[in-house]
C-alpha cells in the first residue's frame, strides 16, 4: 500500500480530489481556511518533490507546463496591473489552484489504470462527506450550484473510474445515488454532465448488441423526455423536495422554459454584442466578465470574448485534434479517464462556469498536450 502512495499518481488524486477532504475542517476553523488550504498544497508539493528524485520528469513536459502557463499567466497579469481588472485577479489565483498547480502534478503521471483505482478511492470518500450536504443548508458546498459540480467533478467521476476497473455491479447502488442526489438537489448543467458521463461509460464498456438496444432505449427516452420528466417530477414533489432543480423542472414540463433559460440567453445575447466589436481577434480574457458583472457561461463564446473568432478556430481545431488522438490511444484506462474528463467540463460548460475554476478542464488540455510533445505510457504491473 505504501508504495502506491510513494506515487505521482496518487499525490495527483490527493491534490485534484482531496480539497473536497478538507470542508469539514474548513467549516469548522473558518478562521485558519487560508492556513490549512496553504498547508496541504505544501505538503503535497514537499511530498511530490521527494517521490520526483526517483524518475526525471522530462523536459518536454516541463517545457509545454512552463508554455501553457506563462501564456495565460501573463494575460492575466497584464489585465490585473495594466486594466486594473478586479475579476482578472480572482481569476489569477483560481489558475494558480485549478490550472497551474495540477498540471505541474500531472507532469510525471504515467500509469492511469493506478490514478483510476485512486480517484475511485478518494471520490467514495468524497461521496460520503458532500452527499448529505444539502441537508445541512450546504454548508460544505455553499450553494446548490457549487454542490451539483463538487459531487459530479470529485466524486461521481470516481465512481465511474472504480465501475470501469473493477467491473463490479454493486457499485452501480451509490452511482445511481448520487446521479439522484445531483438531479434533486444539484444544478441542470452538473445534471447533464452526470448524465452524459455516465451514457459514456456504458458505450464504453458494454458489447455491440447491447450497445443496439441501449441506443433504441436513449431515443424512446429523448422521444417521451417531457412525458418521463413530468412524471418523475410530480412523484418527486409528493415527498416535498421544493429544491432549485426539480422547481426548474417543472417549469420545463409546463413549457415555461424561457423562464428558466431567460437569464442565460440575456447574457448570451449582450456577449455577442461584444463579439462584433472585435470579431477576429476579441476583447482580452476578463474583459466580458469586469463590465458585465458575470462570465458568460458557455465556453465557446468565452473563448471567442477572449480571442476572437481566430481563437475559436484555433481552440476547436485542438479540442478536435484532441478527440482524434483521444480515440486512436491505445491505453484503455487513460483513454477513459480522459473521456470522463472531456464530458465532465464540456458538457456543463455549455451553460455555466468559466475556464479559470474548472480544473478538469486544464487537466484535460495538459493530457493532450503532453500526449503530442510523446508522452510514454507505463503499465500498471510495476506498482503490483
Amino acid at each position: 500500500m505504501l508504495r502506491y502512495i510513494k506515487t505521482p499518481e496518487f499525490l495527483f488524486v490527493l491534490y485534484v480530489y482531496g480539497f473536497v477532504l478538507l470542508r469539514p475542517l474548513i467549516y469548522l476553523t473558518h478562521d485558519y481556511s487560508t492556513m490549512i488550504i496553504g498547508g496541504y498544497v505544501s505538503l503535497l508539493l514537499i511530498l511530490l518533490t521527494v517521490v520526483n528524485r526517483s524518475s526525471r520528469i522530462d523536459l518536454r513536459n516541463i517545457f509545454v507546463w512552463l508554455l501553457l502557463s506563462l501564456f495565460f499567466g501573463s494575460q492575466l497579469v497584464y489585465a490585473t496591473l495594466f486594466k486594473g481588472y478586479e475579476t482578472s485577479y480572482q481569476y489569477s489565483l483560481n489558475f494558480i489552484i485549478f490550472g497551474f498547480v495540477p498540471l505541474y502534478f500531472l507532469l510525471n503521471v504515467n500509469n492511469f489504470k493506478l490514478l483510476i483505482y485512486c480517484a475511485f478511492i478518494i471520490s467514495c470518500v468524497n461521496g460520503l462527506v458532500l452527499l448529505l450536504d444539502p441537508l445541512n443548508d450546504y454548508c460544505l458546498s455553499g450553494n446548490y450550484m457549487g454542490y451539483g459540480f463538487d459531487l459530479l467533478m470529485f466524486s461521481f467521476s470516481g465512481l465511474l473510474f472504480g465501475f470501469y476497473a473493477l467491473r463490479k455491479k454493486i457499485l452501480l447502488a451509490p452511482i445511481i445515488i448520487e446521479l439522484s442526489f445531483i438531479v434533486i438537489y444539484g444544478n441542470k448543467g452538473a445534471a447533464l454532465g452526470a448524465l452524459a458521463m455516465l451514457l459514456v461509460m456504458f458505450f464504453f464498456q458494454i458489447k455491440s448488441i447491447s450497445k443496439l438496444i441501449l441506443s433504441l432505449v436513449i431515443f424512446l427516452i429523448l422521444a417521451n423526455w417531457k412525458l418521463l420528466l413530468s412524471a418523475i417530477v410530480s412523484q418527486l414533489m409528493k415527498f416535498n423536495l421544493p429544491t432549485y432543480s426539480l422547481l426548474t423542472l417543472q417549469l420545463l414540463v409546463l413549457d415555461e422554459s424561457d423562464q428558466v433559460y431567460s437569464a442565460r440567453t440575456n447574457i448570451w445575447n449582450v456577449a455577442i454584442e461584444w463579439i462584433e466589436r472585435n470579431p477576429f481577434w476579441g476583447n482580452g480574457i476578463c474583459t466580458f466578465d469586469e463590465f458585465n458583472n458575470g462570465y458568460v457561461h458557455n465556453v465557446f463564446l468565452e473563448i471567442t470574448l477572449a480571442y476572437g473568432y481566430m481563437g475559436l478556430i484555433v481552440f476547436v481545431g485542438l479540442l478536435v485534434h484532441s478527440i482524434f488522438l483521444l480515440v486512436k490511444m491505445n491505453d484503455p484506462y487513460k483513454r477513459f479517464f480522459q473521456l470522463i474528463l472531456l464530458v465532465g467540463w464540456l458538457v456543463p460548460m455549455q451553460f455555466s462556469l468559466t475556464i479559470w475554476n474548472v480544473s478538469l478542464f486544464w487537466i484535460y488540455i495538459g493530457i493532450y498536450l503532453l500526449s503530442i510533445t510523446g508522452k510514454k505510457d507505463e503499465s500498471f504491473s510495476q506498482y503490483v
